[in-house]
């Protein structure tokens, strides 16, 4: 079955377009996912108190 080029470039130009509108839905629902999941993170340190222990060590050297 041949196709002509006008049905080619339809068929590619759906295509096209089907594929960025399937990116750009998953683009959206991921960047309301990681906002919500940030919010609840923040949330959680605020609750907590967000205590951070920092633990320092430090070598002398040996003097001559």
């Amino acid at each position: 079955m041949t196709k002509t080029i006008a049905t080619q470039a339809a068929s590619f130009a759906l295509a096209v377009v089907v594929t960025l509108g399937a990116f750009t839905g998953v683009s959206g629902a991921a960047s309301h996912q990681r906002s919500a999941t940030e919010d609840q993170v923040l949330l959680a340190m605020a609750e907590s108190g967000a205590v951070q222990h920092v633990t320092i060590v430090g070598h002398r050297t040996q003097r001559a």
